[in-house]
This record gives C-alpha cells, structure tokens and sequence, in this order.
C-alpha cells in the first residue's frame, strides 16, 4: 500500500504504484493509500483483495474511513484473487462413471467438499462433506445425464480476526465415460428379411442405437432406433430391403446422453437372390405415398399390374413388357391410408403383394 502525490496515481507513465509488482520480492498487488483508508479487515476472515477492494470504493456501512470517504476512484493493481489464506487443493482427482478418487491435501484439514454440476453453464452445488482422511466419494444419486465434479480442500482457519472454514481452490474433472463394448455384430439374410444380432456390455451414459443401412458403405440412413437397455442381446429384423441391390451394408450408430454419437464398423451382407424369382413391394408399410415395386427372374411375358383398394375399386392399372431380368419401378397413384392388394399376372405368372399405407 502506497501514498503519495500524483506520482502515485496508476495512470501515469512512470507511476511509482506500478513498481512493486515489476520488482523482486513479494509484491503482488499494489494500491494508493489513505484517501480514503483502506478496509481489508475481510481478508484475515477469507476474503480476497479483490473483495475488499469493493467494500472500500461503495462504503456505506462503516463510519468514515478517512479524507475523500466513500469515493470510487481508489485504484487495485495485481490480481483481485489473492488471498492471506491460501490452501493447498487436492490434486490428481479422477472421476469415473459417479466415482471420484483424488490425492490429499498437503495440509491439516478438516475435510473436504464435493460439488457437482450436469450443465456445462451451469453452477456447482455442494453435495457432500467428507472427512480429512477420505481420498474417494461415490455418487450415489447423481443427476440425469453426463456430471462434472469439483472437490475443495477445507481447512478450519484461525487468524487474529476470528476463526473461519477455508475452502482451497477447487481440483476437477469429467467422468471417464467407458465407450459401449460391442462383443459381436451379424447380419444374417432370412427370405426378404435381414437380421441384424448384436452383443453389448459396458452400456454407459449411452441413450440410443440407431441402426443403419447403405448400398455403397458411403452414404447410410437409419431404418430404425432402439432404446439402450444397459447391456444384452439385441435383435432387429430389416424387412423393408432394396432388392434391387445385390449387396447392403448395416453399421450401428451408438448415441450417448449427451447426443454424442460413435459409429461402429460397418458389415456387409450379399442379398443372393441373383437366380431367385422375385416379386417383392418395398416398404411395406408405405411411409411417403410411394410403392417400388422389384421383379427378377420371372417368366419373360407381357404382365398386368393392378392396384386395389381395401373396398375392391380399381384404383391403378397398367401393362408391363418384361423381359426376365432384374427390374425396379415406381407405381404412382394417389393414395390415401389403408390396405391395399397389388395384383401381377401374365399368362404364365399369377402372384399378389397386400399392401399397408400409412
């Protein structure tokens, strides 16, 4: 703490309140004294520099603190955070899942604090006070989603002012969030369907799978979504297949609580139906109004198509000349909701598909 003339004042050029924190020794902050006198009673009881630096330029609660009491203009240089009572924190601390191990204090304490918080905005609340021997908390209860942790050396301070609880400044760290294991993963063809089989363990902060499919390993959209369950067996048949593809590819899409999102390895499957008759509607249920229809390897011939609604009225009908090979095509029509009966016939060939539209 400095007086003097202007020379002292911390915007001059060669003000002599800078010299202190430029020169050896222990000078860590710097201000302008006695006008008006300084209140830094707090500091012996915890509080910063930075706090009573405060307390002095909007005084209204002590009597007058010297000449030009209760003016603003008083001037703090150094860091506002300094404190006569330093602690030594914990160090080392490492949170996996809910459980928190750290190393102890090189001080005598009394204990220590635990704080938590789920937002990365968000405020630490204390939950817990353990004793000075204690190096490890669980968690018991924590908060829906991913948490973070803080934990404070507490030391039972006795200065000349009193006696206080001090708390160090805070040791933190986020969970290790153990990826989901995935133990196995296969896609086997059943008929028109696909199976898709899989193994997991290990299932944490993990909210969703996604199952997904591709024809080129490239490009993939999901087909369905299935609620984590922890860990276990999980099953998905894929019934809505593009038969026109002779080759699928499936991965698994894991989305934790936090959206985050992992794509596993991708797995091919060959759908072998190169020399298998085929007439198949695809998706069934209909979602977007539009029926693809897939035919390979039938009976070379002039075919009808025929669209019926659940109350028998014709509501499409066309020609196909088919020449035997593989064949994708769009029926248009316009559709509303309900069931329906696609009809394909020729003079060697007679077969329907029913229909769901959603």
């Amino acid at each position: 703490m400095l007086f003097g003339s202007y020379f002292g004042d911390w915007d001059i050029y060669n003000s002599f309140l800078k010299a202190p924190l430029a020169s050896k020794g222990w000078g860590l902050t710097s201000c302008w004294a006695g006008r008006p006198y300084w209140i830094n009673h707090h500091t012996a009881l915890g509080e910063t520099v930075g706090y009573s630096t405060w307390v002095t330029m909007r005084n209204t609660s002590y009597q007058s603190n010297g000449p030009n009491f209760n003016r603003t203009s008083i001037n703090l240089m150094g860091d506002p955070t300094l404190r006569i009572h330093p602690v030594a924190p914990p160090k080392n601390l490492l949170v996996t899942g809910t459980t928190l191990n750290w190393t102890a204090s090189a001080e005598p304490l009394s204990g220590y604090c635990i704080y938590r918080k789920n937002d990365v905005s968000g405020v630490y609340d204390k939950i817990a006070t353990v004793g000075n021997n204690m190096t490890t908390f669980v968690d018991e209860n924590p908060n829906i989603g991913e948490n973070k942790y803080m934990v404070r050396a507490q030391k039972l301070e006795i200065s000349n002012s009193g006696t206080y609880f001090n708390l160090s400044q805070g040791a933190f760290d986020f969970p290790i969030v153990v990826p989901l294991e995935l133990l196995n993963y296969t896609v086997k063809l059943n008929g028109n369907t696909v199976v898709n089989n899989w193994e997991t363990s290990n299932e944490v902060n993990v909210n969703y799978i996604n199952i997904q499919r591709s024809v080129d390993a490239k490009n993939f959209i999901t087909i369905s979504k299935i609620k984590a369950k922890g860990e276990g067996l999980y099953s998905y048949t894929d019934a809505n297949l593009p038969l026109n593809e002779s080759t699928l590819y499936y991965r698994l899409q894991i989305v934790d609580n936090d959206a985050k999102i992992k794509n596993e390895s991708v797995v091919a499957i060959k759908l072998s139906i190169d020399n298998k008759p085929t007439f198949t509607v695809y998706p069934n249920p209909v979602t977007n109004k539009n029926i693809n229809v897939f035919l390979n390897q039938l009976p070379k011939g002039n075919y009808n198509l025929t669209l019926i609604n659940s109350v028998g009225k014709v509501v499409k009908e066309s020609k196909l000349d088919y020449d035997g090979k593989k064949l994708s095509f769009k029926v248009d029509a316009d559709l509303i909701s309900g069931s329906y009966i696609l009809k394909l016939k020729s003079e060697n060939y007679n077969d329907f598909k029913k229909i769901i539209v959603k």
